[in-house]
């Protein structure tokens, strides 16, 4: 494949899909670098290790093996290196689902930036333009032991706040 900016990401997204589509979460989290942001329409996660994408990747194949799917498709559509750096790549491409030459859902664009980490394309950050309601990115089972973390958090500081504040009222 040529060393073009279009050439390099078009070979990511097909290795990448050939491995999520066969199931190889853990040679497919290695194309990855971490934390790994990947965004919604309507949400966000990151991924801080490769434990926590393969996790999301096998639950996006559970998702597409239930809806049938045979075929995961993605088409560059554009790809440049960032201005002055040599070592990202900024891409936009099409993902087809499909299950017997038909949409499972319908086709939809992505951003992802590839970073050139130890001899190696990796991503580094995909937003989708789809919403997460209609296909699964970000993992909801992830998704709620976040909720639940920030609960947790939110909750000792708020506990912290009213020791700090029992403290000013016994030492008036």
């Amino acid at each position: 494949m040529s060393d073009t900016a279009k050439g390099i990401f078009q070979a990511f997204l097909d290795r990448s899909g050939k491995l999520m589509m066969s199931g190889l979460y853990a040679e497919l989290s290695t194309m990855m670098s971490y934390p790994l942001t990947v965004e919604t329409a309507d949400g966000s996660l990151n991924n801080t290790s490769p434990d926590d994408f393969i996790t999301s990747a096998k639950a996006f194949y559970d998702y597409m093996q239930r809806m049938g799917a045979k075929d995961f498709l993605r088409i560059a559509k554009s790809a440049e290196f960032v201005e002055g750096n040599t070592e990202l790549i900024d891409g936009i491409h099409e993902t087809f689902i499909l299950k017997g030459g038909t949409y499972v859902v319908e086709p939809y664009r992505n951003a992802l930036r590839l970073r050139f980490v130890e001899g190696e394309w990796r991503g580094a950050a995909f937003r989708s333009s789809v919403n997460n309601v209609t296909v699964p990115l970000l993992n909801p089972a992830q998704l709620r032991q976040r909720a639940l973390r920030l609960e947790a958090e939110a909750e000792t500081d708020q506990q912290t706040k009213a020791n700090d504040n029992d403290g000013l009222h016994n030492n008036n």
